[in-house]
C-alpha cells in the first residue's frame, strides 16, 4: 500500500514541460543578452540548430551545457534552472542604458582625477608630462570625454595619491576633524549644523571645503566639468 505522505506529494512536471520552461528561459536570456543562437552554441560546443531545440522545448540540454550557456550569457544557471523569466529580464539592462551608466562613471572618475590633481597643486602640464600624456589628452580623460584606460589611469592614481577604493568610492577620504572644530559648528545656523551632524553628509562638506581653497580659475575650470557631467544625469 502506497505511503499516504508519498501520495499528497505535488507530482514531478513531465520532462516535456519541464524541457520547454527551461528552453523559453535559455531563449529570453539570449535575446536580453543580444546573443544569437550561433554565438550561443560556439560558446558552449554544440551546433546552432541544438540551442533551437533546447529553446523550444524538444531538446533537454546537459547540466555542463546549461551551465557553459549561463557563463557565456553572465548570469547564474540556478536563473534557467528555476525558469525565472522575471527576475532574467531585471538582470539585463538595456544597451542604450548600460552605454549611458559608462558614460556618466567615466565623467565621474575624470572629475575626481581633476579634483585629486588640483589639490596636488599641479597643473595640467606638470600632471600630463608626469604620467607621459598630451596635456590636451589629459583634459578630455578629465572632461570625462574619453574612455581612460586601465594602465593610464593606474598610473595617474599613483602619482596623484587616488587609490582604486577612491575611485570606486563617490565620498572624499577625510576625517570631519579636519573640516571645521566644534565651536565653530555651534555658531552655524541651524540648517547647516543639521547637515554637518549627518554623517551620511561628510563627503558633501569635505568636497565644499576643498572647493574654498581652490583658485577661481581652478574653480572655473571645475565648473565646466561640472556643467557637463549634468547633462548626462
Amino acid at each position: 500500500m502506497p505511503d499516504m505522505q508519498d501520495a499528497q506529494e505535488t507530482p514531478t512536471p513531465p520532462s516535456s514541460t519541464r524541457a520547454a520552461l527551461v528552453g523559453g528561459a535559455m531563449q529570453r536570456a539570449r535575446e536580453l543578452a543580444r546573443h544569437t543562437r550561433k554565438e550561443c552554441a560556439e560558446a558552449v560546443g554544440v551546433t546552432t540548430a541544438r540551442i533551437g531545440a533546447y529553446e523550444s522545448g524538444e531538446s533537454e540540454p546537459t547540466l555542463p551545457e546549461l551551465e557553459t550557456f549561463a557563463t557565456f550569457l553572465r548570469m547564474s544557471v540556478e536563473l534557467l534552472l528555476k525558469s525565472d523569466i522575471q527576475a532574467i529580464e531585471a538582470q539585463f539592462l538595456p544597451r542604450d542604458d548600460v552605454a549611458d551608466a559608462m558614460q556618466l562613471r567615466t565623467r565621474i572618475i575624470g572629475l575626481k582625477l581633476m579634483m585629486a590633481r588640483l589639490s596636488k597643486g599641479d597643473s595640467l602640464e606638470a600632471t600630463a608630462m608626469a604620467v607621459n600624456l598630451k596635456p590636451r589628452r589629459l583634459e578630455e580623460l578629465e572632461a570625462g570625454e574619453r574612455d581612460i584606460p586601465l594602465t593610464t589611469l593606474e598610473k595617474l592614481g599613483t602619482y596623484l595619491g587616488v587609490t582604486t577604493s577612491e575611485l570606486l568610492d563617490l565620498g572624499v577620504d577625510e576625517s570631519p576633524e579636519q573640516i571645521q572644530t566644534a565651536t565653530v559648528i555651534d555658531h552655524l545656523p541651524p540648517s547647516v549644523r543639521q547637515l554637518m551632524n549627518n554623517p551620511k553628509a561628510e563627503a558633501y562638506v569635505n568636497t565644499a571645503v576643498q572647493l574654498h581653497n581652490l583658485p577661481a580659475d581652478e574653480l572655473e575650470q571645475m565648473g565646466y566639468s561640472l556643467v557637463r557631467l549634468s547633462e548626462m544625469i
